[in-house]
């Protein structure tokens, strides 16, 4: 007498994605927008922001980039949870562009038939 499981239903595989999703958003819960607004406020020092060339910066509201140490204190190490739209946005920015290249190709066969 053989083991045999049954196939997985089709219809479980919604599901699945969804317990994916909602548990993977569930421990992603650090919002760096947030935070990097938490420093330009002040909130953890004068000397906590930098500009987007890793200098500091002579007022704290012109901050532009954080230090590595500073975010994982500000912040925490935990990742930030995936945005499907932002996802989305930039994937289809960078195919478009390639599937219309890639749409003008003479992708013709290479054996020349006799019709």
């Amino acid at each position: 007498m053989s083991n045999v499981h049954p196939p997985l239903s089709w219809s479980l595989l919604p599901l699945a994605f969804v317990a994916i999703y909602f548990c993977g958003s569930t421990f992603a819960s650090t919002n760096f927008g947030q935070c990097l607004l938490d420093i330009q406020a002040g909130k953890f020092g004068p000397n906590a922001g930098v500009d987007n060339f890793g200098h500091p910066v002579s007022n704290i509201s012109q901050a532009t980039a954080i230090p590595y140490e500073i975010c994982v204190i500000a912040c925490g190490g935990d990742p930030e949870p995936f945005s499907w739209s932002d996802f989305s946005n930039q994937f289809s920015a960078w195919l478009l562009p390639w599937l219309a290249l890639l749409s003008q190709l003479p992708l013709e066969p290479m054996i020349i038939s006799k019709t």
